[in-house]
């Protein structure tokens, strides 16, 4: 079963950066540093995917400086349901 993309974040800089003096295993922590437009872009693509697949995978390619949202491609969920806007509803 694929992946389904929910879209591609540039970032300024992933941390731990690559080379660093730590073994993976050390290790803790994973930070994503961004610009405010960055930040919305990756906003939008977590709230794309979150209202359509119940698990989310957030990878980060240091390299790159890129942030990926993906979920599998069979890993949806029902929508739910939609609550009527106010020129909608019927008095």
């Amino acid at each position: 079963m694929g992946r389904r993309s929910y879209g591609n974040t540039n970032c300024l800089k992933i941390y731990p950066v690559e080379g660093s003096v730590k073994e993976l295993s050390d290790l803790k922590t994973v930070a994503f540093v961004l610009s405010a437009s960055q930040a919305i872009a990756l906003a939008t693509n977590l709230l794309n995917a979150a209202r359509n697949a119940s698990q989310i995978d957030v990878t980060g390619f240091r390299q790159r400086g890129l942030i990926s949202v993906t979920s599998a491609a069979g890993e949806t969920k029902p929508l739910a349901p939609r609550k009527p806007r106010r020129d909608e509803v019927s008095v």
